[in-house]
């Protein structure tokens, strides 16, 4: 089984980069996830799908991520080609969930006018903000409103390690 997930992530990544950069390529995906879903696990509300998790059936499998998945997924008990997390890009953000970032992350309305303190959120997916009067204190609220509410902050989408948005139902899925 080990064999088939080493092949199927060479195939995707023969499709994304040259052969001569794939060790690196695979360091710095399972790098990327590792880090991005142990940042997730103080919240307690990820939820991941993983391919033939319980080694008996052929489908995606619902599971909440907890230490227990983490540590798996990071000695790579699974394979990266068969875990994908349940997140919201960043430009599937509602105008309710900006206007809440806003007001948690800048305060008033007032106060951020005062400053000049803005926050974009452009359409592929990047966000941009300026806080000409803001600690770094400010920016980490804003990275955990992003991390509480399952946003895609380290663009695992580009890496093929995110879900469709949003979430498909759960008919065709087990819950561990």
């Amino acid at each position: 089984m080990e064999e088939n997930i080493n092949n199927e992530l060479l195939q995707l990544i023969d499709s994304k980069k040259g052969r001569s950069k794939k060790q690196s390529f695979i360091f710095k995906m399972k790098d990327l996830l590792v880090k991005d879903l142990a940042c997730r696990l103080p919240y307690n509300n990820t939820w991941l799908r993983i391919y033939n998790y319980t080694g008996t059936d052929n489908q995606w499998t619902r599971v909440k991520l907890d230490a227990d998945v983490w540590k798996k997924i990071k000695e790579s008990k699974f394979g990266l080609v068969h875990v994908r997390a349940e997140l919201k890009p960043v430009a599937a953000l509602d105008y309710r969930e900006v206007d809440e970032i806003f007001n948690e992350v800048l305060g008033s309305q007032e106060e951020a006018d005062k400053y000049g303190d803005w926050i974009k959120f452009r359409c592929d997916g990047d966000i941009e903000f300026i806080f000409n009067r803001r600690s770094y204190k400010d920016v980490q609220k804003l990275y955990d409103w992003m991390y509480a509410n399952n946003v895609d902050v380290n663009h695992l989408e580009d890496y093929a390690l995110t879900m469709v948005w949003p979430p498909l139902s759960k008919d065709n899925l087990k819950d561990e």
